[in-house]
């Protein structure tokens, strides 16, 4: 494919019309916004992708969750002791000046059956006491056969309360 060439005509009617490619500074402008588009997108990419199970299991909201199922009797029961997780999917969004959202679940595994951990929690972090606050719309274990153990409203021995606000 040519270049593209404009014809420009002089106030001179007797001269030929003069010819030219488009000018360095385009291309260079071209390429400048080639390079910026490339820049942006790979920047999204970055904010995209998702954290691993391991920064997910490590996080408050999970840790959290994982205690108040290991300190549920009826959790205990239906899996078995000892109780492992596992599997650690789901996602932590966090934004500097606005609320935190965590949706995580975890694969719960036991010697007499295995659960889903489920968590959804909204959070703030309080920069005057330098930790997190997490609200808990909801921490439930369900199990293969459809049970779903809610862990704010059941029974905990030995596991901090649910925080909600």
């Amino acid at each position: 494919m040519q270049n593209p060439k404009l014809q420009l005509m002089s106030d001179d009617s007797t001269s030929e019309p003069e010819t030219r490619t488009p000018s360095s500074a385009r291309k260079s402008a071209c390429a400048v916004l080639a390079v910026l588009t490339l820049l942006a997108g790979l920047g999204l990419c970055v904010l995209l992708i998702p954290p691993s199970g391991e920064e997910l299991r490590a996080s408050k909201p999970y840790q959290d969750g994982f205690a108040w199922a290991l300190a549920n009797p009826k959790v205990r029961e239906s899996l078995g002791e000892p109780i492992v997780s596992e599997l650690v999917a789901g996602g932590l969004r966090e934004f500097p000046g606005m609320q935190k959202h965590a949706v995580l679940s975890g694969l719960l595994r036991g010697p007499k059956d295995t659960g889903v951990l489920e968590i959804h929690a909204t959070g703030v972090e309080d920069e005057s006491a330098g930790n997190d606050e997490w609200a808990y719309l909801e921490v439930v274990v369900r199990l293969q056969d459809g049970t779903v153990i809610d862990l704010q409203s059941e029974e905990q021995e030995d596991a901090p309360t649910p925080s909600s606000h």
